[in-house]
């Protein structure tokens, strides 16, 4: 694995704009305990015990779902049982007392304090829906000590012409591993696709991210549970993907090739 400050994206222009684009679920917040427990909900309230190495596999919540239903011969339809999971994983993640994953305090705060310095625009990508992401946002930046972004978490991230770059999916939307989501924020950020650095967790956002045409940091879920390891990213993916240790890794990256005066961004 390269340090930090041996990335080299071969791809990218350092003297124009760059998008920085986050994925949410897992990467900047702790979620994973709730999301199995929303699973293992739905098959408890059937008299189903989930294992205890259940992991739910799938793609996307309606990939995941349908596996469940065929799995356990669940009479529902896959609909239903997604507008169920839906509603106890609304409930977990209020309840919650997980907090922001591990380095996003570090990354958030130097993207405030050198708002208006750095020529990057900043945006989300999530297949989670609105609903459930601004819960999330309410509590990563109330846990970093950045609370008057919490009501209004677009306020932090920053883009072109003062416009909302991020995206959560909504019903029309495909989720993740499709390039929809990716596309669409770097359509929102206006710039050329191979400007812009994802930031991923899973193999479903890895493959959205590098379809869409972006550059990808990888970074293993909390608790180390990493899907990436198989990987040799280097060799295959060479020039567009390095994986970092964790989130805050990147700032030493960060600090040598964003730290020029004159970027696009006007201080708010």
């Amino acid at each position: 694995m390269r340090q930090p400050h041996e990335i080299e994206l071969t791809k990218i222009k350092y003297d124009e704009p760059i998008g920085l684009i986050f994925d949410v679920d897992e990467l900047l917040f702790d979620n994973q305990n709730e999301i199995l427990a929303a699973y293992a909900a739905l098959l408890k309230n059937r008299s189903i015990e989930p294992a205890g190495d259940e992991r739910y596999p799938g793609r996307d919540l309606f990939e995941i779902i349908a596996n469940l239903k065929d799995k356990y011969h669940l009479a529902e339809s896959v609909e239903e049982l997604v507008r169920e999971r839906r509603e106890v994983y609304l409930g977990n993640l209020r309840a919650s007392r997980s907090g922001p994953c591990a380095g996003v305090r570090e990354v958030f705060h130097f993207l405030e304090a050198n708002r208006g310095k750095i020529n990057v625009r900043v945006a989300y990508t999530t297949s989670s829906e609105r609903a459930f992401t601004e819960i999330v946002m309410k509590k990563i930046f109330s846990h970093i000590g950045l609370g008057r972004y919490a009501s209004d978490p677009e306020a932090f991230f920053y883009h072109d012409a003062g416009r909302p770059a991020s995206t959560c999916w909504q019903a029309g939307l495909k989720k993740k591993p499709d390039p929809m989501l990716y596309e669409l924020t770097i359509g929102k950020l206006k710039l050329p696709p191979a400007q812009c650095l994802a930031f991923e967790d899973s193999l479903s956002g890895f493959q959205a991210a590098y379809q869409a045409g972006a550059n990808i940091f990888v970074v293993p879920r909390p608790r180390g549970r990493a899907e990436f390891d198989h990987l040799e990213f280097n060799q295959v993916y060479e020039g567009r993907v390095c994986k970092l240790a964790a989130i805050n890794d990147v700032l030493p990256f960060m600090n040598k090739v964003f730290s020029r005066k004159g970027g696009d961004n006007e201080q708010r």
